[in-house]
């Protein structure tokens, strides 16, 4: 698996401005979808590219400036959590990169710990949680309730099954399933995509207007 998280080798001291960009997350996560609320999360340091679209109450780190990215597109769910630092139980801090790619999605209640990095159109369900680390390749799925431990990688078009627990690498075009997760499907090629838990509008007005030029 990519180290995308490591373990920091320096004393982590919270500073004042750090605090002030926790408090813009705060204050842009209890806003309905506005420009004022992009602004805030870009101010904290948050990278956000264009058509993104974020739900309410959700829980951005803005301890590591710039460590939280949103490609273009991408769908961010309620109630979702990204940490891009964490502290463990012997006094070691974990950080790392924490990055939404182009057109995925996340759904309701998700855990994006440090390191973890969701590819393009990816769609990841209600209340999973990726551990550190964690790498989901493009066009892969994640289903609602799943645990992926820490360091695994996710292959391209991959799916894992609701309520999995993945402790091993995911080769890519392989469905998974069970606790450990084990494999029920290889070499699946089907990229019909699902009705997804959350809709962008912003992608879904591009889309009907690349329609109708064509019509």
């Amino acid at each position: 698996a990519k180290k995308n998280a490591t373990f920091s080798t320096y004393e982590f001291g919270i500073k004042e401005h750090m605090i002030s960009r926790g408090y813009l997350c705060k204050a842009a996560s209890l806003m309905p979808l506005n420009p004022l609320k992009y602004n805030l999360l870009k101010l904290a340091g948050v990278q956000i590219e264009e058509d993104v679209f974020i739900a309410p109450e959700i829980t951005i780190d803005g301890v590591l400036r710039g460590w939280t990215r949103f490609r273009r597109g991408s769908s961010i769910g309620w109630g979702t959590r990204c940490f891009n630092h964490l502290f463990e139980e012997d006094g070691k801090i974990i950080v790392g990169y924490v990055e939404v790619g182009e057109e995925a999605s996340i759904g309701g209640f998700v855990s994006l710990t440090p390191g973890v990095v969701v590819g393009k159109k990816a769609n990841i369900g209600a209340e999973v949680k990726l551990g550190p680390g964690v790498h989901v390749g493009d066009h892969a799925k994640v289903g609602a309730g799943s645990i992926i431990t820490p360091f695994i990688t996710i292959g391209e078009g991959a799916e894992v099954m609701m309520g999995s627990v993945v402790t091993e690498n995911v080769l890519p075009h392989s469905k998974v399933q069970g606790n450990p997760a084990k494999v029920v499907q290889e070499n699946m090629r089907d990229r019909k995509p699902k009705l997804d838990l959350i809709v962008n509008p912003n992608m879904e007005k591009e889309h009907i207007d690349k329609t109708n030029k064509q019509t």
